[in-house]
């Protein structure tokens, strides 16, 4: 695979990425905000959004999400220019 490749594929994955989590954190958004009741304890999704529909917890995070989204998709048309923002910090060695 040559260097060119790898940068199309990280572009389309990036882009991929960022799109199926703007759909699944923003759904989960609108979901809390409308108090949906599949989201509410004992329902199909609660699982998701990890307290009470009416928590303060859940929406932070969907914001958070929601932000790091759409700064994954502004990231993904030149990767290399932002990689301070894609590449993770090292772990302990």
């Amino acid at each position: 695979m040559t260097d060119d490749s790898k940068l199309r594929a990280l572009k389309v994955f990036l882009r991929a990425y960022a799109i199926l989590s703007l759909i699944l954190f923003g759904g989960l958004m609108i979901g809390f905000v409308a108090r949906a009741p599949m989201l509410d304890p004992g329902g199909a999704w609660h699982v998701l959004i990890w307290d009470r529909v009416t928590a303060p917890i859940p929406p932070m995070l969907f914001a958070v999400y929601i932000v790091w989204s759409i700064f994954i998709y502004g990231a993904a048309s030149d990767p290399l220019a932002h990689k301070m923002f894609l590449d993770s910090p090292p772990g302990p060695t």
